[in-house]
């Protein structure tokens, strides 16, 4: 809280008036603050819960499927597959260093 206080009446000078109209802008970006990091929280929170409830095999299955899409028809590029039973599943996506191969697979 910011408080000003005079033992006199008086007119305030430019200069408080100045300190006082800096008092109150930091006072609004503090408040708007604490409304974007009450919202981030909550969409946090709802982020872990959704992904708390999200079990494997669940879902549209379209996610790898997609992804193999635009990694080969796309950039030109790979993804390979390793997988153990109950240790692992790991996915290599290589990506040509040329940015052109999407334009010249379209204009061919």
């Amino acid at each position: 809280m910011i408080a000003s206080a005079r033992r006199e009446v008086r007119l305030f000078s430019e200069k408080e008036i100045a300190l006082i109209e800096n008092f109150a802008a930091q006072a609004v970006i503090a408040m708007e603050n604490a409304r974007l990091l009450g919202e981030l929280r909550q969409r946090t929170h709802d982020l872990q819960e959704s992904l708390e409830y999200q079990t494997a095999g669940e879902g549209t299955g379209l996610g790898l499927s997609i992804s193999y899409d635009i990694v080969t028809q796309q950039h030109g590029g790979t993804i390979t597959a390793d997988s153990r039973e109950g240790e692992f599943t790991e996915f290599t996506v290589r990506l040509p260093r040329r940015a052109s191969f999407a334009a010249a697979e379209r204009a061919a």
